[in-house]
């Protein structure tokens, strides 16, 4: 049997139900102001108690929500749990996994970490979240919970991150791998001048020793016997 999921108005409410807790608060703190507060007609208070729970509540969830919205505008899940297979139809297109095929990173507010207290304290977005689906192919795919619960996922949850669940943006692979070779090189730049003064015996102590020494280290250690000894042979090709 397969179950279908995309954006409908259910979840988008189960999303946002937190607001509608703050809001019957602000209606209760309402009718109590309009027989504390002399000099105040109801439907001045009220307007009041609606332009605070709209700034204080509403005006926090909403960016969660529009983001959410074009996340999965064009995205539908379905599962099979028969054939153990989801089908993701995403942008106009089409992709189908096996459930080993993929693993799910769960991205939930930092309060329902086991080992935290949840907060008594309303949260405007505290029922907001999202479900990153990873595949073999090297594709990532969120479903977020305007889609599907991310407390009751269709999926098996692999593993829970429990951060601000404002949707990270992906990084592709060659930019991950740019960024880490740029900061391997400025390592092995640090370690170069630092091992500029040394002599040849220590460096190549260094070299022999790899195992004791982090790699940048030994590359910088191998760049300056390379540099030195391309000076030496050409100070030797000079000699008359």
């Amino acid at each position: 049997m397969t179950t279908e999921y995309k954006i409908d108005f259910r979840h988008q409410i189960r999303s946002f139900r937190e607001n509608f807790v703050t809001l019957a608060w602000a209606m209760v703190s309402v009718v109590i102001g309009t027989f504390v507060i002399q000099g105040l007609s109801f439907p001045t208070i009220l307007v009041i108690g609606l332009l605070f729970w709209f700034v204080t509540s509403v005006a926090m969830a909403v960016p969660f929500h529009i983001q959410y919205l074009q996340r999965n505008w064009t995205t539908k899940l379905l599962v099979d749990n028969v054939s153990k297979t989801i089908e993701i139809q995403e942008n106009g297109q089409v992709f189908k996994y096996n459930f080993s095929d993929i693993s799910t990173e769960r991205h939930l507010l930092g309060h329902y970490r086991p080992d935290r207290e949840k907060s008594w304290q309303p949260i405007p977005f505290d029922y907001y979240g999202y479900v990153k689906i990873k595949t073999k192919d090297k594709r990532n795919f969120i479903i977020t919970s305007l889609m599907a619960d991310p407390f009751n996922f269709p999926l098996t949850i692999d593993s829970t991150k429990y951060r601000f669940t404002f949707i990270e943006k992906d990084i592709p692979e060659e930019e991950i791998k740019r960024r880490n070779d740029q900061i391997r090189e400025q390592k092995i730049n640090e370690f170069t001048e630092s091992f500029d003064k040394l002599t040849d015996d220590k460096l190549i102590y260094k070299i022999e020793n790899r195992d004791k020494f982090d790699k940048e280290a030994i590359t910088a250690a191998e760049r300056i016997i390379e540099q030195r000894k391309k000076i030496t042979t050409a100070n030797n090709v000079h000699v008359p």
